[in-house]
């Protein structure tokens, strides 16, 4: 027995089969379900990461991209490889430094964090936060511990006023500024403590007279742009240096 006739169910399957909008709607939902999900990843990055001189630390600044940003320190006990601890900064980080005694870690925040220019000085036992300063009104492109380990270097390659400023590490008070240099991107101290190279974009490297607070150029007519500078062990020799693509 025959329900249907040939008409009638042609009709019947043409009105069960999904209209062409229903069938862009099938393909779509899963392309946009999967772009919230990856708009979602927390996807880690370790923007700074770096052994403490005594080489019982190590330490790792990471961030993530994601619209709940994660920003965090972790210390490691070295060579065991136990977490020390895992922290949640206030600021979103960017690089590192530490004290000699390897006791102190300074922490700069990015431009995308408020306030800019801002100088965390961590506690490498426990990670705690000792003190915050405001050390640029940009973001900090320079950062170095002097050798005795009391005094904080900054620099900032967009900061008119003072682009490099020296700091009181044990109270975050602001000593000394260099106005001379522009675009600074590496600071390092001579073995002393007396003196203080400065490299950036502008050209010349500069050393700065910590006694006297006066400055000098020390190459002038360089071909590019340095972004290192090292001093040797007995401080009679600066090294200078600038990123090569494909070196």
């Amino acid at each position: 027995m025959s329900f249907f006739n040939s008409s009638e169910a042609h009709f019947i399957l043409q009105s069960c089969r999904p209209s062409r909008r229903l069938r862009l709607i099938g393909w779509l939902l899963p392309l946009v379900a999967m772009a919230v999900y990856l708009a979602r990843w927390d996807v880690p990055t370790v923007a700074w990461l770096g052994f403490s001189p005594d080489g019982r630390t190590l330490a790792a600044l990471i961030v993530t991209n994601s619209r709940i940003p994660v920003r965090k320190l972790v210390l490691w006990d070295m060579p065991s490889w136990k977490r020390r601890a895992a922290l949640e900064l206030s600021i979103s980080p960017l690089r590192g430094a530490y004290s000699p005694d390897s006791r102190l870690l300074a922490v700069t925040s990015t431009q995308s964090t408020f306030p800019h220019g801002t100088v965390s000085i961590r506690d490498t036992s426990n990670g705690g936060e000792l003190r915050t300063f405001r050390a640029h009104n940009w973001t900090i492109t320079g950062l170095a511990f002097s050798p005795d380990g009391r005094t904080l270097a900054t620099a900032s390659a967009v900061d008119d006023d003072s682009p490099v400023r020296l700091w009181d590490a044990t109270d975050g008070s602001q000593q000394a500024n260099f106005p001379q240099a522009f675009s600074v991107y590496c600071l390092a101290f001579s073995p002393d403590g007396k003196k203080l190279a400065v490299a950036g974009l502008d050209g010349p490297v500069r050393v700065a007279d910590l006694g006297s607070g006066t400055s000098s150029v020390a190459w002038q007519d360089l071909p590019g742009s340095e972004r290192f500078a090292l001093f040797a062990p007995d401080g009679e020799l600066l090294i200078t240096g600038q990123p090569r693509p494909g070196f």
